[in-house]
C-alpha cells in the first residue's frame, strides 16, 4: 500500500515561496521488496504539471539499483 499526503490539489500553482516540498510518499508492504514494489509502482503514478523539478526520476533509477535491492547500502530517503 502506497498513501500520497499531499496540501496541493490538482491545478493548484505551487507558489515560489514554498519549501519545495510538494509532498509525501507512505509506502508498507508485508516485507522489504513488497515495499519498494509498491514504492515505485506509486512514483511512477505521480505526475506534477509544469517546470517545477523534482526527484521523481532520480527516485525511481535508486529503487532499481541493484545495491539498494539487495540492501547493501544504506539508501536513507
Amino acid at each position: 500500500e502506497a498513501i500520497w499526503m499531499t496540501r496541493y490539489s490538482e491545478g493548484q500553482v505551487i507558489p515560489w515561496t514554498s519549501t519545495g516540498v510538494i509532498g509525501e510518499l507512505f509506502v508498507f508492504g508485508g516485507d522489504r521488496k513488497q515495499a519498494m514494489v509498491a514504492a515505485g509502482e506509486a512514483i511512477r503514478r505521480i505526475w506534477i504539471a509544469g517546470g517545477v523539478q523534482t526527484n521523481r526520476r532520480f527516485l525511481i533509477e535508486l529503487l532499481e539499483h541493484p545495491f539498494v535491492r539487495e540492501n547493501l547500502i544504506h539508501a536513507g530517503f
